[in-house]
């Protein structure tokens, strides 16, 4: 049976339908200068355990379709939060989007996170990563899918030249040290700058999807034509966890605090010019650059990618729809799923939503402070009040977020606006890369990059505010 979860929203689904299974490991405060820290262990915490011959057999449990011997290992917060037919879909909609599964090729357990495993596995159309974490009882408490880092470099490099330098970097204060690159352009500056905000799920700082990395992309060409940028792991991508509170999993904790503190981090860089620094915001993060905007009085300007205007729950259902159609036809077990979903997506954007609703009620079991922080969010109205230069940039075909759907809310919204600039990008998709024919999951596996026009219309943008 096909299953039919988009790529953006499935990573979103394990993400936050985990949240609370495991606890950030603290670190000191961090200041601009000091170097990356490593992570300390807690008091009480026990040495780590190798698990990888255990993470090897549950993937193994996995692809031979025994979803109830894994599903029997979670802890009591992953059996809450997923259930063995939860896991059998999530399972299910990997293989629609990226053909069957092939083999393990990698177990790596990793020594910057205690007692937690990556599995790389081969899929018919790529890699992905499988990372489990385990508790002292050795139960799982963390399982998030990924595609692989590992997969395939695109078949042509961005212009790799003397046009920029690259720092490692960290922002924040414990328990949430992030990390990130500092890109450079050639020369003393100081120069305008950008923080660049990812979309939904445990993206790292490339915005990587297969084999491609939108973000870097950005961040080389923007470095090309003079502006420096600050792209950054999100907190869900190094500590897999929003907190073990399940009020805790909200866009603020998300997306909202950690930007925030990019942009301050930014500020205090001797090469950056502090009163010329911007927000490029990327699918949920060009529906929060509002939000962030109001938040930050020092913003010079904001540029806005593939923003949906729409609430989210909407776009889940109609990228759902859009992708049961794709074969030509909705079967009865997909419809079953569409009304389930649409059930829950209804209930998330409603007023009777209370913190007391239970995570299963909701869309991929994702907390309702979740829900409850975007449902009191109107983008296109805050966006509305905003004084700061904005760009609203959409790409043609994209299916996620859409110019019929969201770039003419945009549109009617701040069109006339003499602060607003809003284009459409020619057989764009949602990575902004270009192509052809019918859009669907299957074209981000396909080794590519970020069109020039797009780079071009940013930096041409940013060095006229």
């Amino acid at each position: 049976m096909k299953r039919i979860i988009t790529p953006l929203l499935l990573i979103l689904l394990v993400a936050l339908a985990a949240c609370g299974g495991s606890t950030p490991t603290a670190t000191p405060s961090a200041t601009p200068s000091s170097p990356e820290p490593q992570p300390t262990p807690e008091a009480g915490d026990t040495a780590p355990q190798d698990h990888t011959a255990q993470a090897a057999q549950i993937v193994s449990d996995l692809a031979a379709g025994d979803f109830a011997a894994v599903s029997a290992k979670f802890d009591s917060t992953m059996a809450a939060a997923i259930t063995t037919e939860q896991l059998a879909q999530i399972w299910q909609s990997l293989e629609t989007q990226f053909g069957s599964f092939k083999s393990q090729k990698d177990v790596v357990s990793l020594s910057s996170q205690q007692n937690t495993v990556v599995v790389t596995t081969a899929f018919e159309q790529g890699d992905i990563d499988i990372q489990l974490s385990f508790n002292a009882a050795n139960q799982i408490s963390g399982l998030y899918f990924r595609p692989s880092a590992t997969s395939a470099a695109p078949t042509t490099a961005p212009s790799a030249s003397d046009a920029w330098r690259e720092i490692e970097v960290h922002f924040g204060t414990a328990p949430w040290i992030i990390t990130g690159t500092l890109t450079l352009p050639t020369g003393d500056g100081p120069f305008p700058a950008a923080v660049i905000v990812q979309g939904s799920g445990p993206s790292d700082r490339n915005g990587a999807f297969g084999p491609n990395k939108p973000y870097l992309d950005l961040a080389h060409g923007l470095a090309e034509q003079q502006i420096a940028s600050l792209r950054y792991d999100k907190r869900t991508f190094i500590y897999h966890t929003l907190g073990d509170d399940p009020a805790q999993a909200t866009v603020q904790a998300e997306v909202i605090d950690d930007t925030l503190a990019a942009l301050d981090f930014l500020r205090q860089q001797e090469q950056i010019n502090p009163e010329r620094t911007y927000l490029i915001g990327h699918s949920l993060g060009g529906m929060l650059a509002p939000r962030i905007a109001s938040a930050d009085e020092q913003l010079s300007g904001m540029v806005m990618l593939a923003a949906p205007a729409r609430p989210l729950p909407q776009l889940i259902i109609d990228q759902t729809i859009y992708l049961a159609q794709l074969d030509g036809s909705i079967s009865a077990a997909e419809q079953e799923q569409i009304d389930q979903l649409k059930q829950q997506a209804t209930l998330a954007m409603s007023p009777t939503l209370t913190m007391d609703t239970p995570a299963s009620d909701l869309p991929f079991n994702t907390p309702a402070a979740y829900w409850i922080d975007l449902r009191d969010y109107d983008q296109v109205a805050v966006a509305k009040q905003l004084k700061l230069p904005i760009l609203i940039l959409q790409g043609e075909r994209d299916y996620q977020v859409t110019v019929a759907d969201d770039l003419a809310i945009w549109q009617d919204a701040l069109g006339q606006q003499p602060n607003v600039t809003i284009k459409q990008e020619p057989k764009l998709n949602h990575l902004f890369i270009a192509g052809e024919g019918q859009p669907s999951p299957a074209e981000y596996d396909q080794p590519s990059h970020v069109a020039q026009p797009v780079i071009d219309d940013i930096a041409a943008w940013i060095q006229a505010h």
